[in-house]
């Protein structure tokens, strides 16, 4: 199955485009931050040249011009009643949203028709196979593997030049959210609304400590619609959510613990702002030699 390529989160972007933790200072060696057109322009010239490259091996490859919508995201729980009467957890709205982008995505469709031998030969001459991996070590000990061949690899090699330095960037600029979230589902603050809203919760009948809990009492449907008992435990969430601030406490924590985890990690970003503009300046030439 052809693998959704999403890009760096969201809240990752609006940050670094501020200077990296509210520092305003660019970053050294020619680094800057990339506007959301410029990245547009990277991923446009990425997808050409896998195009040009996937043709040569004898396949279709698509050049999409619009991105799939994402479905959005509740990292610290919801707190929007009327969203929750709609989709309930969200989780079956989610599923649908995807299956829907793959349902549209041209290239979903030509690799899902083809036969299954000639389906794994075009998904190994798109994201290459075991051989001559690029392995990034993680500072949690877990491994990153990306293949260093195939058509993406040969494309983002061009783009950014080191196809290592490339991929140990992108990680450690991809694992920085997760890291200040957990920070803030750590807070004392956050705990403290948290609490709150746990009482709230279980006025209505739920024990549930936070919002993951809820969901293990309250399974989400993930096909069709949810059930009413789905909607009832996804409205109480959001409406007890509004009532005690939760979900507003944890964005405010979230903007200072995000602005220090990437202050504290003002190398990566650099390195990762570096290579963005070398992709920038190679897609620019892809884009004005094609005039």
């Amino acid at each position: 199955m052809l693998k959704v390529r999403v890009a760096v989160l969201a809240a990752a972007l609006m940050l670094m485009g501020t200077g990296c933790g509210g520092s305003g200072d660019a970053p050294p060696d020619g680094g800057r931050a990339l506007t959301g057109a410029e990245r547009k322009q990277i991923s446009q010239a990425q997808t050409r040249l896998i195009a040009e490259c996937m043709r040569r091996q004898g396949f279709e490859y698509f050049e999409v011009a619009e991105e799939a919508p994402q479905p959005p995201e509740f990292p610290y729980g919801n707190d929007d009643p009327a969203w929750a009467a709609a989709h309930g957890f969200g989780v079956a709205y989610a599923l649908r949203a995807v299956a829907a982008a793959r349902a549209k995505d041209p290239n979903h469709t030509y690799v899902t028709e083809l036969p299954a031998q000639r389906r794994d030969a075009y998904l190994a001459a798109l994201d290459g196979d075991r051989r001559d991996p690029v392995t990034v070590r993680l500072p949690d000990g877990k491994a990153l593997h990306q293949s260093g061949q195939g058509c993406t690899a040969q494309a983002q090699r061009r783009l950014y030049g080191d196809l290592a330095d490339w991929v140990r960037a992108r990680a450690m600029v991809d694992r920085l959210p997760s890291e200040y979230t957990r920070q803030v589902t750590a807070d004392p603050g956050y705990r403290t609304a948290l609490r709150a809203w746990s009482g709230c919760m279980a006025a209505r009948g739920y024990a549930a400590a936070d919002p993951a809990q809820l969901r293990t009492l309250v399974a989400p449907a993930t096909t069709g619609t949810p059930s009413d008992a789905e909607v009832r435990a996804a409205v109480a969430e959001a409406e007890c959510a509004a009532r005690t601030a939760t979900v507003r406490t944890a964005r405010e924590l979230q903007r200072a613990h995000a602005e220090r985890t990437y202050a504290n990690h003002r190398e990566v970003i650099a390195e990762y702002q570096k290579l963005s503009v070398h992709a920038l300046n190679v897609a620019l030439e892809i884009v004005n030699a094609e005039r």
